[in-house]
This record gives C-alpha cells, structure tokens and sequence, in this order.
C-alpha cells in the first residue's frame, strides 16, 4: 500500500513539473514576440532576377509592401505570406542592395544585410571602330551591372557616359588599343564577358 502512494505522489509531481515547464515556454515565446515585425533572415543569396526569393521573420503579416533597390513588390503579388514567411519574385529591375519591409503605420524594418544576385551579362553589339576619346555605344543585356570594361587588358574604363539595363555608352581611353573588349558584371560572383570580335582603335 505504502509503494501505492509513493507513485501516486510521484507521478502527481511529474504533471505539476510538467504544467509548469510548459505555462514557462509559452510565457516565453509571449515574450520574444513583441507585435512588432522583425526580419530574421532571407535567401537565398545569389538568386537570379525572375526567381523566388523567401523572408523569415515575426508578424510578417503586417507587412504591405517589400521595397528593394530599384523595384517594389505590393503585398497583392506575394506568392505567399503568413506572420513567418513571405514568398515573392525577384523583379527584374532589382539592384544589389538592402531590403526593405513596408510596414502600415510605419516602423518599415530594414535588412542588416545586403540582398546579392547572380547576374548573366550578354553583349549583342558594340561600336567597332571609333578614335581615342570617342563615344562607344554596347548594347546587350543587364548591362546595369557592368562595372568596367577593359580595353585590350590595358585600359579600364569604370565611368560610363550612361548606362541601362540594354545600353552602356563610354569613352575610348586615349591610350586605347586594338584588340578584344573585356566586360567586368557584379554580382555574387563577378561575371567577365569578352568580346568575339575585336575593337579597333582608328587614328
């Protein structure tokens, strides 16, 4: 009878220790989840534009808008979003840059860390002769991304006269010689395009 009571009393301790653990975990998580919108993290880095890309966070449901540099993307064309996740595609006018999440009545939250992206630069065209300190027009695409162009491994030129995401116009460097063009791209990992054809150089 004694070892029947002893159980009894043990395995009441066990429920009381077991409530208590788990009234302490929620309190807890009451805790940690202030209302406020918070960012934890978002991936993957690399993506290309027109992928998905997913932010994990708290109350993410709150959020109306994800402003990127370069393009914005309304809560109406979330492909998913709960209070922990939000699915979206990348627009293709996106830069390299900070996210920024829209919040209604303000407090937007800002990513610490910066989004990156794989780009695949093409050249369609280039100017093929032009003298020493003439105007060069390339076309192709993201050309947004390049950020130098090598003129025969000698001359690098990283100040465009302008730039788009199909059109980059620069200047001939004046020691500028004939040869292959050589097209530096950012992103995750840097893209280098070079020329089929040769530039030539004209007197």
């Amino acid at each position: 009878m004694k070892n029947f009571y002893n159980t009894r009393l043990f395995l009441l301790l066990c429920l009381v220790l077991s409530f208590g653990i788990i009234t302490s975990c929620d309190d807890d998580d009451d805790n940690l989840n202030t209302g406020q919108v918070e960012l934890l993290s978002f991936g993957p880095s690399g993506v290309y534009h027109g992928e998905e890309i997913r932010l994990f966070g708290r109350n993410l449901n709150k959020v109306e808008a994800i402003e990127f540099v370069g393009a914005t993307v309304a809560k109406e064309d979330f492909l998913e979003q709960t209070s922990e996740v939000i699915r979206l595609v990348v627009p293709e006018t996106t830069m390299a840059g900070v996210v920024t999440l829209k919040v209604s009545g303000g407090g937007d939250v800002v990513s610490k860390t910066v989004l990156s992206f794989t780009v695949p630069i093409t050249i369609s065209s280039f100017t093929p002769e032009a003298r020493p300190g003439d105007n060069i027009t390339v076309t192709g695409t993201r050309l947004n991304w390049v950020e130098g162009v090598v003129f025969f491994d000698r001359d690098t030129v990283s100040e465009f006269v302008s730039q788009s995401a199909t059109q980059l116009v620069l200047r001939v460097p004046m020691t500028a010689q004939t040869g292959k063009l050589l097209f530096i791209g950012g992103g995750v990992e840097p893209t280098l395009v070079e020329t089929e054809e040769d530039f030539v150089v004209s007197n």
